[in-house]
């Protein structure tokens, strides 16, 4: 089980920077023809693709329920990361690390612990960012970025417990005999 940690953990401490910085200039280049919408949606669109290809290929075989949910946090967590690039306001890592690091954990040990750390960890976040959002001096101009990461952090909460159901019911059933 280590080996699959460290394996995991590579793939998405290597995989994410390294997205983020792809996803800094195909985002740029189309931010100049789309606007900050098309950026977003190229780092979103590129996060997700990394995040499920490194999910697929590193998660044991009794994780593999979890892609789908790595592939919606590992884009929220690129998109942190690039915005942590961008503004260099290096305090941002540890939005990035606090999903990075629980989603790891889950993913090598779908139980209970590191689930409840991840989800602990998304609700924490969410409350910041409320707090951050209503001392805006205009809150009203920072309500899309506030309903993005809001709906990112919720879709993979709910992903995480859907893939969780599986994995825990698919543990739970008597394996056949053969013979």
């Amino acid at each position: 089980m280590t080996r699959e940690v460290a394996r995991l953990a590579l793939l998405l401490l290597l995989g994410l920077p390294l997205t983020a910085i792809v996803g800094l200039f195909v985002g740029g280049t189309l931010a100049d023809v789309l606007g900050a919408a098309g950026f977003n949606l190229a780092v979103l669109a590129l996060g997700a693709l990394a995040s499920t290809v490194a999910a697929h290929r590193g998660l044991p075989p009794r994780s593999r329920p979890l892609v789908p949910a790595f592939g919606v946090q590992g884009a929220h967590a690129v998109w942190l990361l690039t915005a942590v690039l961008l503004r260099r306001q290096w305090g941002g890592l540890i939005d990035v690390l606090a999903i990075a690091g629980p989603l790891i954990w889950l993913g090598a040990r779908p139980e209970r612990r590191p689930a409840a750390v991840l989800l602990i960890a998304h609700g924490i976040e969410s409350l910041l960012l409320l707090f951050q959002w209503a001392r805006d001096p205009d809150p009203g101009a920072q309500l899309p970025v506030l309903v993005s990461h809001l709906s990112l952090r919720l879709a993979g909460a709910l992903l995480t417990v859907r893939a969780l159901q599986t994995i825990w019911r698919r543990d739970r059933r008597p394996v056949p005999r053969l013979g």
